[in-house]
């Protein structure tokens, strides 16, 4: 039995859904397609298993690799570049959202600092605040 979850974070971005599978370390898009239903999923990325992610309007994908302490942005042609790590202050990032209205252009991050992944002591749960530039997705 893996100790990895399988898909973990699920969103939606241009009638596509997306989900994070973390224990085959890729995220996997599917159209949906006129009637509703799923179409064949295609790999968006792969090689980082992520917990949960957001989408700017842009289409980058900025997602949490608890337990492996980054906070990742992914291009929508698949590059992955790392924005922070626990140098940062990030213990156990578990979940992304952008901000509303003027504070749109900021992601939050959670971190839940699990005991039983090494780390700080004693571990704090914590909220960041990253300044991206560019607005979210805009949620329904």
């Amino acid at each position: 039995m893996p100790l990895t979850p399988g898909p973990n974070g699920i969103q939606i971005f241009h009638n596509e859904v997306y989900v994070a599978v973390s224990d085959r370390a890729h995220v996997v898009a599917f159209p949906i397609r006129g009637n509703g239903t799923a179409g064949a999923g295609r790999i968006h990325a792969s090689g980082i298993g992520l917990d949960d992610f957001s989408f700017d309007v842009h289409g980058n994908l900025y997602g949490t690799t608890d337990p492996f302490n980054t906070v990742v942005r992914i291009t929508p042609d698949g590059q992955i570049e790392v924005l922070l790590t626990a140098a940062d202050g990030l213990d156990g990032p578990t979940a992304t959202v952008f901000g509303v209205g003027n504070d749109n252009k900021n992601l939050y991050i959670t971190n839940a600092a699990f005991p039983f992944f090494p780390g700080p002591t004693p571990r704090r749960p914590s909220l960041l605040r990253l300044h991206i530039g560019v607005a979210g997705k805009p949620r329904p």
